[in-house]
């Protein structure tokens, strides 16, 4: 057990130490890395640039959803209609782990695949 504290410890000492780490002031023990950063930057400007930019995929055409597990849970069926009417270039679902986002976009890209 001792080594595991000791590489524990040394691991915290590195990433407290080291200038490869990026440290926010306003979130202590969180760190990140120049290329992470710079990467986070580029998507956040791109979503920014694309806002409102195109006209929305569902066309302001009325739509039903066929998939009674997504029609018949709010949160799924609001990001569906969010997508529809969204003149954005991305459209991100958010949400905690399994309430359903990546089922509601694999069942979408089914339903719309060729």
């Amino acid at each position: 057990m001792g080594n595991r504290q000791d590489t524990v410890r040394q691991a915290e000492a590195f990433v407290r130490e080291s200038s490869a780490f990026l440290r926010n002031p306003d979130k202590p023990g969180r760190v990140t890395t120049a290329e992470v950063y710079s990467e986070d930057k580029q998507i956040i400007e791109t979503v920014q640039a694309g806002e409102g930019a195109h006209q929305p995929i569902g066309l302001g055409k009325e739509w039903t959803i066929q998939s009674a597990q997504v029609a018949g849970d709010k949160g799924q069926k609001n990001a569906v209609y969010h997508v529809l009417c969204s003149c954005d270039v991305l459209t991100g679902i958010d949400g905690k782990p399994g309430v359903g986002k990546t089922s509601t976009i694999s069942r979408w890209q089914h339903d719309h695949s060729g």
